[in-house]
């Protein structure tokens, strides 16, 4: 139900692991000047590709079954074709609207969401590639949006969840807010077989993730790492990763008690 992103500099070079539904898309992305190199490999097929784009840091990426998007440090989204039927393209669009760096990109059948570091969110039309909503609820930064059905769920460092619906006009009003003690980081979502979701929260400045059922949003569990944990990710076989900001991944298997 979501996308994640690590990323590390290593001189000029700053590398993005990416997970996109049942594989793996790895980025290095090489700095020249005012554009950059940014270089994908497709851990399951073995397809590499090289995309030109803007040099700003690559903060968050979402794939659709045609298109690249990555949001970047200066608050703009980049769109490639994808997979491409050639190397070295550059971006097929820019999406500008956001003022400051966009850090969670989350696809719907027909909108691509993306959530930003100036409070706001954009919800735009795939089809005509425009902005059609501007959600500014949030008190701060917005970290983490996640496509749920029709729904749309986000969370801030104002700490708080917020579940929007679609409206009979069209467009996304909060329906439900759910507040915690602390900021929050990352929202991940998973099915269970015969039950509700569960919606995993990670804390900012802390060392948990909250279980939450959906879609009451009563506490479930907690999960305990080292430090604020920035990426969730569920592997086949019902292993769910975690990894924190000191480094650390954590391996879970998913055993609900009856």
């Amino acid at each position: 139900m979501g996308t994640h992103w690590n990323s590390k500099v290593c001189g000029g070079d700053i590398l993005i692991l990416v997970r996109v539904h049942l594989y793996f898309v790895l980025c290095m992305v090489t700095l020249r000047g005012d554009f950059a190199w940014y270089k994908a490999w497709n851990t399951k097929t073995g397809m590499k590709l090289r995309f030109q784009g803007p040099s700003s840091l690559v903060c968050s990426m979402a794939i659709t079954d045609e298109m690249l998007f990555a949001g970047t440090g200066d608050g703009r989204i980049m769109a490639w074709r994808f997979p491409a039927k050639e190397s070295n393209t550059e971006p097929v669009l820019i999406l500008s609207g956001h003022q400051r760096p966009v850090i969670s990109l989350s696809i719907s059948a027909r909108r691509l969401y993306s959530g930003s570091l100036d409070k706001t969110i954009k919800a735009w039309d795939l089809t005509t590639r425009q902005c059609v909503q501007t959600l500014s609820e949030h008190k701060a930064a917005v970290t983490s949006v996640l496509c749920w059905d029709e729904k749309l769920l986000s969370c801030s460092l104002d700490k708080t969840v917020k579940l929007w619906t679609l409206s009979e006009s069209g467009n996304l009003q909060v329906k439900y807010t759910h507040a915690e003690e602390n900021g929050l980081r990352t929202l991940f979502g998973m099915h269970r077989v015969g039950k509700t979701p569960v919606l995993l929260c990670s804390l900012h400045n802390s060392n948990r993730v909250r279980l939450l059922d959906l879609p009451s949003f009563d506490g479930i569990g907690t999960l305990l790492s080292t430090k604020e944990v920035r990426t969730i990710e569920l592997a086949a076989g019902g292993l769910l990763f975690t990894g924190d900001c000191s480094g650390e991944l954590k391996v879970w298997r998913w055993a609900p008690k009856d």
